[in-house]
């Protein structure tokens, strides 16, 4: 259980960061982004939480035990992941029909911020050190990464046009 507390304030301190600058830039992507992984970091964290409440002993408040503590802790998760996702959703509808300019540029920090922050959580697993994240990274972030830079360039193509038109 001591091993999961470092990836919690990883993942915490992460979206968190993550959050702001979803904001910050106007990308809904990177605020939809940084509430899975918030849902991630209190997975962990309520996992930690009741799996130790969890192990207590039949008192006189609860005779069977605690052990029903670590179900609880998946209803809360899946509440959580649920909220976000609906947060998400609706976000996604108001932006379709309201868009907004995205600041390309922070977005491309940001981008290159968590590329470069999701070779630091290691895990060892049987001896061998697995970077964690990097199934994640190649299934989601590598594209957005690319998307993203492919923005960038066409943005300062067209305003290279634009300036010499």
């Amino acid at each position: 259980m001591k091993n999961l507390f470092i990836p919690f304030i990883l993942n915490l301190f992460f979206s968190l960061f993550e959050f702001v600058g979803g904001i910050l830039s106007g990308s809904t992507a990177i605020t939809s982004d940084a509430l899975h992984d918030f849902g991630d970091a209190m997975t962990i964290g309520i996992s930690l939480f009741l799996e130790k409440k969890s192990q207590k002993p039949a008192d006189e408040l609860y005779n069977f035990g605690y052990g029903r503590f670590s179900l609880l802790g998946g209803f809360i998760t899946c509440a959580i992941l649920l909220a976000g996702s609906f947060f998400a959703f609706l976000n996604g509808i108001n932006r379709l029909f309201n868009p907004t300019e995205i600041n390309v540029d922070l977005t491309l920090i940001f981008a290159i911020f968590g590329f470069l922050i999701l070779f630091l959580p290691f895990s060892r697993s049987a001896g061998i050190w697995i970077p964690v994240f990097a199934v994640n990274f190649v299934l989601s972030i590598l594209p957005v990464f690319i998307l993203r830079y492919v923005s960038y360039t066409l943005q300062r193509l067209y305003t290279r046009t634009q300036n010499k038109a």
